[in-house]
């Protein structure tokens, strides 16, 4: 009986590990928004401060984007940097600016405007909001 509890003890924490994600990819210096299930604005989303996000457990596929505030242009630079992010095309609004990357770091990816998208950057007067695949709802 032992043997048989242990095993199935063992699968079960193997398939939890494959499974279940936390934290998510990004890191943010503000909250941090999840979009599950869907890649567009019918995702399910549930925002979080940074710090509540490093221990928010999901399950691995049901993760399609996320988004995080940063306040430090410095620091979104380095992750464009460290994701060898490549500008596909940029708009803008009254109160925003936003730049659409393309980084091959990224698996997943949506198509805008005929491009490939995986990364969005939106400037905004309450900060920086980076998001994958793009930012959904208002900025």
């Amino acid at each position: 009986m032992f043997k048989l509890l242990f095993k199935f003890s063992v699968a079960l924490l193997f398939c939890l590990c494959f499974c279940l994600d936390f934290g998510g990819n990004l890191k943010g210096e503000g909250s941090h928004t999840f979009y599950f299930y869907n890649k567009s604005s019918n995702a399910k989303i549930i925002t979080l401060t940074e710090e509540k996000a490093n221990y928010f457990i999901y399950f691995k596929n049901s993760l399609k984007g996320e988004s995080v505030v940063f306040y430090d242009q410095k620091r979104v630079n380095e992750l464009l940097n460290e994701l060898s992010a490549k500008k596909v095309f940029c708009e803008s609004g009254d109160d925003f600016n936003c730049e659409y990357y393309y980084a091959e770091k990224i698996d997943d990816y949506i198509i805008l405007k005929g491009n490939k998208i995986n990364l969005h950057v939106c400037f905004t007067k309450n900060g920086v909001l980076v998001g994958t695949p793009i930012v959904f709802g208002s900025f």
